[in-house]
């Protein structure tokens, strides 16, 4: 089964989630509110992308802010679930992939981090 590759880079003005398919075909590009209002949510949208699309979901969720992964967060709870066959999910504290773009970064820095933490 083809997999997709979904990062999410939660940042001060929102979370951006980028899909690639073959790692390399933009498949979704967005930009969402900070957090996830309900933990399960992450979950669920991983799981409708791999019903959509036929293919596994692997996920990526980078880390670098410590309030993502802080006590209470929603983001920690989503981290713990197990998405069985339909889709993968690992939480990467730090990465080194730059971006020199305004304060919201461009989605090339989550292309580069989707590219270098999903599964091959």
């Amino acid at each position: 089964m083809p997999t997709l590759a979904m990062g999410l880079m939660p940042g001060p003005e929102g979370t951006r989630v980028l899909v690639l398919g073959d790692r390399t075909r933009t498949v979704l590009r967005a930009l969402l509110p900070q957090a996830p209002k309900d933990p399960g949510a992450l979950a669920r949208l991983c799981e409708a992308l791999a019903l959509w699309s036929g293919e596994k979901v692997s996920c990526a969720l980078c880390a670098d802010d410590e309030a993502v992964l802080s006590e209470g967060s929603s983001w920690l709870a989503a981290a713990a679930v197990d998405g069985g066959r339909l889709f993968e999910l690992k939480v990467v504290v730090g990465h080194d992939v730059e971006d020199e773009d305004e304060e919201l970064g461009t989605f090339d820095e989550v292309r580069a981090f989707v590219q270098r933490w999903s599964e091959p």
